[in-house]
């Protein structure tokens, strides 16, 4: 009704609100009125998430290998990721567009360039573990 609208974010759920350009409101799991027209909502999801990957690799002496995990990922500074990635919600609660959901794509191709790298580089491979250490900027939840 003329335009004030309600929004209740789940706990897990960093939301963004801006009205006229400005912050407005700002926190996990927020409930609170705004005017459609005026405002822009950002949600960015707080939660763990897991992502299962399988790929294969050659190794410095032309074998291949398969590297087969599970990456956990948190977004930890929901500001920077929301400046990074689209996470605007519609006047219907949903994403407006699907540029949230390359994240993961960017952590395996990230994890996927940490491991060929030390597995094709003869000097590294013998001191690599099994537990395979994340690149600077990422950390597991």
């Amino acid at each position: 009704m003329f335009g004030i609208r309600y929004r209740k974010a789940n706990p897990t759920d960093y939301v963004l609100h801006f009205s006229k350009g400005k912050l407005a409101h700002e926190g996990p799991g927020l409930a609170f009125f705004y005017f459609g027209p005026s405002a822009t909502i950002l949600s960015v999801p707080l939660a763990s998430v897991n992502i299962p990957f399988v790929f294969t690799e050659p190794t410095a002496d032309f074998q291949t290998l398969t590297v087969q995990g599970q990456l956990t990922y948190r977004i930890a500074d929901p500001k920077r990721a929301s400046a990074t990635l689209d996470f605007t919600l519609d006047a219907q609660g949903r994403y407006s567009s699907d540029q949230y959901q390359k994240l993961p794509e960017r952590l395996i191709t990230a994890c996927r360039r940490c491991c060929g790298a030390r597995y094709r580089c003869s000097h590294c491979a013998p001191h690599w573990s099994a537990a395979m250490s994340l690149p600077r900027g990422f950390s597991t939840g």
